[in-house]
């Protein structure tokens, strides 16, 4: 009979990206041909929420791919490591952050090899034989040119790996830019209020000698129904009530109506 965990703490836990790292990946995996590549990127945790938010991808590190797998070596990752830190684009503190790793199917599954595996032990390595450390963890995202993913979250602190783990796009708001857009509305955007006029009948306009019905004034949104409408902003009203005053126009219905038909004729 087999396992079953069941996770009673406050919430399972989940991944976020920002959209600039999911832009940044679908972007990667599009340019890099029929070859897997692999990339590394920086991650915060929330501890209490249960939170693994991956904000930032670093540059590609060195690496030897072909269409079944990549290889990211230690080589590669120092010297990534010391460009970044020597250029300023990251922290000695951000170098902590550096908890995870994502790779490109091409066109394949996100589903894990067992190559997958076997390179994500080898980049935790001192993570898993670390003792009694805290904070010890590293997410996994495998993707594909179809921008499908498959993330998973390996606690090392609580001794547990999350396969497929839940994650979601970050949607939160630059409250700088919600003001600026805010402002920009009330300064520039004002409602427009025209008065319409209903017509009854719709088949003359309001000043035809010969009426029109009974005209009825609404300030705002027409409705639909029978009738026409007449603004004074409006300079080309709807076809139905652009006629000359005291002109009627024959329909064709009404050449139906009036024709001779053949029994009449025939005097019956």
């Amino acid at each position: 009979m087999g396992s079953t965990v069941t996770w009673i703490g406050k919430s399972l836990p989940t991944v976020i990206m920002t959209p600039e790292v999911k832009r940044d990946m679908e972007i990667i995996c599009k340019n890099a041909g029929t070859d897997e590549i692999g990339w590394l990127g920086l991650v915060s945790r929330d501890i209490d929420e249960n939170i693994f938010k991956v904000y930032k991808i670093l540059p590609l590190p060195k690496q030897e791919v072909h269409s079944a797998t990549t290889e990211l070596t230690p080589e590669g990752q120092a010297e990534l490591m010391m460009d970044m830190l020597e250029s300023g684009e990251i922290t000695t503190e951000e170098t902590n952050n550096i908890r995870f790793w994502g790779h490109s199917h091409v066109n394949m599954s996100p589903t894990p090899s067992g190559q997958d595996n076997t390179q994500m032990s080898d980049l935790t390595d001192n993570l898993e034989k670390e003792e009694g450390a805290v904070n010890r963890f590293f997410v996994r995202c495998i993707t594909n040119k179809k921008s499908e993913y498959h993330f998973s979250i390996f606690q090392y602190d609580m001794g547990i790996a999350l396969v497929d783990a839940p994650w979601h796009l970050e949607m939160e708001e630059n409250d700088s830019r919600v003001d600026y857009w805010k402002e920009q509305i009330e300064d520039k955007v004002s409602k427009l209020r025209t008065n319409y006029t209903y017509v009854r009948g719709g088949a003359q306009p309001v000043n035809s000698p010969k009426g029109g019905g009974y005209p009825h004034e609404y300030e705002g949104y027409g409705y639909g129904g029978y009738g026409g409408w007449e603004t004074g902003m409006n300079t080309n009203p709807p076809p139905r009530i652009q006629q000359k005053a005291g002109k009627t126009k024959t329909t064709k219905r009404n050449k139906v109506k009036n024709k001779d038909y053949s029994f009449q004729k025939q005097g019956v």
